[in-house]
């Protein structure tokens, strides 16, 4: 069994399993600055509030901004740096790997992300596009076409590629010859000393099995109705911002579930949940 303690705040202060437990230590801005077990995670802020250094088992990797707040480079244990570049409206336009990788993020005159280009250390390359429609919509992936029904209040996603994407009633989505639950899960493991730390993300186009698109910077998960909205960013690029409404059966009245997603570049992880 696995208890958890609070502080006075309600934040959390222990983690106890068996005869292992995990301490927390928080600032005064409530900032996690260190997690004591085992071994001894810290993490270090600035005065804004960015993280600029975190250190597990004596093994420590910096981050550095600029006068914008945006993240300039980062310096892992190993020593490898990778640097990030911006255009003067603050989208960034290229990640720079140690190693001589190069990834590079082109967008349209209206601001919409239209190609990332990955150039690797051996020499190749790969491009994906993106192309957004007339309607604001994202319409392909690459060579994956992507189609939305538009006609409804809140256009929702209607096929992927050539697998059918169908919103039903009870809180389960139909892709291709499946139903998927949409129910949010309810955990997610993540080490106990780093508990910021994100489960590897499956690189596909395709929504069966992984339900992601990471060639635009971010992963899909298929969550609960409760969750109204979520924003995951990505160190190496853009964000994507879904917004979910519940699925439920109200006096007779079917409320569907609906799905929006819009491209954005930002810098925040944001989690808004309804009753």
């Amino acid at each position: 069994m696995t208890a958890l303690d609070r502080d006075g705040e309600g934040r959390l202060s222990r983690v106890r399993s068996g005869d292992r437990s995990v301490e927390y230590r928080y600032d005064e801005a409530c900032q996690l600055v260190e997690a004591r077990g085992d071994v001894v995670s810290s993490w270090a802020y600035d005065a804004g509030g960015r993280l600029i250094a975190e250190s597990t088992a004596g093994r420590t990797s910096t981050r550095s901004y600029d006068t914008a707040g945006q993240m300039r480079s980062t310096t892992d244990a190993d020593g490898m740096v990778t640097e990030y570049r911006y255009d003067g409206l603050g989208r960034r336009t290229g990640v720079l790997g140690s190693d001589g990788s190069v990834r590079s993020f082109a967008w349209s005159g209206s601001g919409r992300l239209e190609s990332i280009e990955d150039r690797r250390a051996d020499g190749s390359t790969s491009v994906v596009s993106l192309h957004v429609d007339a309607l604001g919509e994202l319409a392909r992936v690459g060579s994956t076409e992507l189609r939305w029904d538009s006609a409804d209040a809140v256009p929702s996603l209607h096929s992927v590629g050539h697998v059918p994407v169908l919103a039903a009633p009870g809180g389960v989505t139909g892709i291709g010859e499946r139903w998927v639950s949409a129910g949010w899960r309810a955990q997610r493991p993540t080490p106990p000393m780093n508990p910021w730390d994100l489960p590897p993300t499956e690189d596909s186009t395709l929504l069966p099995s992984s339900r992601s698109l990471p060639a635009v910077g971010s992963r899909w998960r298929a969550w609960s109705g409760w969750a109204i909205a979520c924003t995951t960013r990505r160190l190496a690029g853009s964000c994507r911002r879904i917004r979910w409404s519940r699925s439920s059966v109200r006096g007779g009245r079917v409320i569907r579930i609906r799905m929006r997603v819009m491209i954005r570049c930002m810098r925040l992880i944001r989690w808004v949940c309804g009753p």
